[in-house]
C-alpha cells in the first residue's frame, strides 16, 4: 500500500515570542525546576501561527518538581478556557 501524502506543517513563531518563551521558562523554573508553557495560536491548513505564550504555573494548580510538573484537571480546564477566550488553540 502506498504511503499517504500529508502536507508538511509550517509553524510560524514570531521572534519576540520565541525569545519570550525561553525567558519565561527560565523565570518560571527559577533556573532549577522544571517549567512549562503552551503556545496558543491558529491553524490554517498546514500553516500554524503562534500568537501567545500561556505559562503553566500556580494559577493552574501545578505542582512542580525538579524534573517534572503536574497540573490539576481544574487548572487544565481554566487554561483551555483562556485559550478559547483569546480565539486560540493549543499549537
Amino acid at each position: 500500500m502506498a504511503a499517504e501524502h500529508r502536507p508538511e506543517l509550517v509553524v510560524v513563531v514570531p521572534r519576540a515570542l520565541w525569545l519570550g518563551t525561553w525567558g519565561l521558562l527560565r523565570t518560571l523554573g527559577e533556573e532549577r525546576l522544571e517549567s512549562a508553557c503552551i503556545w496558543g495560536g491558529v491553524r490554517d491548513g498546514p500553516r500554524i501561527e503562534v500568537r501567545k505564550i500561556y505559562p503553566i504555573g500556580a494559577a493552574h494548580g501545578v505542582v512542580r518538581h525538579k524534573l517534572s510538573h503536574r497540573m490539576t484537571r481544574g487548572g487544565a480546564s481554566r487554561l483551555f478556557e483562556e485559550l478559547r477566550a483569546d480565539g486560540n488553540a493549543v499549537v
